[in-house]
């Protein structure tokens, strides 16, 4: 407020003086003002004030008041002290008079006055660091964010920053992204409200290796620092997942019970699969070690991919030019699809590689194996579940499950055709794991995984023929378990 920006200054000056020079000071300012044709003015005044107080009020019960310029004391004079802060420059106002050239400060915006009253502030601790060195100062700030754009947060919190220099330890409580991703993550302090209970948690105290805290710290951008502040985060490791999810948990429940963005739920994606650091967040076996909220990690399973390296053993002696060999002879059999995944229904049971025939047991083992279990990457990120972390895998991918989940695979292989005019899919007397595979083929050739999962959004959110669309299991399971327990 004006009031305390005011203050803040009278604070400032007042410091630097002792009360003779104070008094000479205010001295001087009376003697300049009290000339003969101000206190004429101001006789006159006080004059016709009282003539009409004496008829106004009740007989002998109306004091003359005595008006002055002002009272000539040190603090009041300096409480008189006018801030304003220009709106134009001199060179576009010029000599045209009738152009505001300075706001009040009662004119400005919340915002403005805010960061004016703290440089008076820190010009006060400043002052006050200059007289008393072996003073301890600290600073408390409430909601710096408060009526300020992103971009006027940035620079107010960089300058918070330099106040170290001059010995000054700044408490801020806070609400902003913007501001929480600017900030070192060894000084944040969450807390959590959980079943009216507040939870805090210091983050330099969750386990993390220094590798970790410098990926979170330069990852944890605007819109990702924001799960500080959710009911509960959901990781993704792609842009599919990330625009889908929000209508696929609309649509759980018709009256929106599940709605990640109603419960408060920050979506999170992390574009690749390097959850560790953020799984560390949730997982502690320490409860002051974790955040309070719950986690869900959504990935692919990517079963079925088989690489040459898969074959390569001392023991059977098979090196990694016959490991190519192998890739190359499962490919001419079309038992590998165009991403090297294995064909749906794929019999290897009678398959013989020439020259290899000792060594087939091995590599149909190999294969099966490859076949019905996840990737060593996803059997990781699985293994991070516990305490308030969870994670749920889709079999072979995200599109995968989405297309072979109730019909969901006659919406989407006919909106991809749309995309895609030239292009021959097949048709319904194939099974729906067959046709999903078929597009997970050609939407790797095609690179148009994001603009697929755009236009389901859309028409799951606007078009009726849409309306028996179903949610994946695995997606709704999780979604139960972040939003229920």
């Amino acid at each position: 407020s004006k009031t305390q920006i005011v203050e803040g200054l009278s604070s400032i000056v007042d410091q630097v003086l002792d009360d003779d020079h104070k008094v000479a000071l205010a001295t001087k300012l009376e003697n300049v003002v009290n000339d003969d044709e101000w206190s004429g003015l101001i006789k006159s005044g006080e004059t016709l004030v009282n003539k009409h107080l004496e008829k106004s009020d009740i007989a002998n019960k109306n004091p003359k008041v005595k008006i002055g310029l002002i009272n000539f004391k040190y603090n009041n004079i300096v409480k008189g002290i006018v801030t304003s802060k220009q709106i134009y420059a001199d060179s576009v106002v010029a000599s045209d008079m009738t152009k505001q050239r300075y706001f009040d400060i009662s004119q400005n915006g919340l915002g403005e006055n805010n960061i004016i009253f703290s440089a008076t502030v820190f010009g006060d601790i400043e002052n006050r660091r200059i007289e008393k060195k072996e003073h301890y100062y600290a600073m408390l700030i409430e909601e710096p964010e408060a009526h300020l754009h992103p971009q006027r947060q940035n620079t107010f919190f960089t300058y918070l920053n330099e106040l170290k220099d001059f010995g000054v330890q700044v408490f801020m409580t806070c609400h902003s992204p913007t501001i929480t991703a600017k900030t070192s993550i060894q000084n944040l302090h969450v807390l959590q409200n959980v079943n009216h209970e507040v939870k805090i948690v210091s983050v330099k105290n969750i386990v993390l290796e220094p590798k970790e805290t410098s990926y979170l710290g330069k990852f944890l951008d605007v819109t990702k620092s924001q799960l500080f502040f959710s009911n509960g985060t959901i990781l993704v490791e792609g842009i599919s997942e990330a625009l889908l999810l929000p209508v696929l948990s609309k649509r759980m429940i018709p009256n929106g019970k599940y709605s990640i963005e109603k419960n408060g739920i920050e979506l999170v994606n992390i574009d690749g699969v390097a959850f560790e650091p953020f799984a560390k967040l949730y997982n502690s076996d320490d409860n002051t070690r974790r955040l309070a909220t719950r986690c869900l990690i959504v990935t692919d399973d990517d079963r079925g991919i088989i690489s040459a390296i898969d074959f390569q053993s001392t023991e059977e002696i098979i090196d990694k030019d016959t490991s190519k060999a192998i890739i190359k002879h499962l490919q001419t059999l079309d038992l590998l699809d165009a991403t090297n995944r294995m064909v749906y229904g794929a019999d290897i049971s009678t398959m013989v590689i020439p020259g290899l025939v000792g060594e087939m047991p091995f590599i149909r083992a190999k294969i099966e194996a490859k076949n019905s279990a996840p990737s060593a990457r996803a059997s990781k990120a699985s293994g991070f579940q516990k305490n308030n972390l969870n994670t749920v895998t889709a079999e072979i991918t995200f599109e995968y499950e989405l297309m072979i989940s109730g019909n969901n695979i006659d919406l989407i292989s006919n909106l991809y055709a749309t995309m895609h005019t030239g292009t021959t899919f097949l048709d319904t007397t194939h099974s729906k794991e067959e046709r999903a595979r078929e597009i997970l083929i050609f939407l790797n050739n095609f690179k148009d995984k994001s603009e697929l999962a755009q236009q389901i959004a859309y028409n799951i959110d606007n078009e009726t023929t849409w309306n028996g669309f179903v949610a994946p299991k695995y997606i709704v399971d999780g979604i139960k378990w972040l939003i229920d327990g």
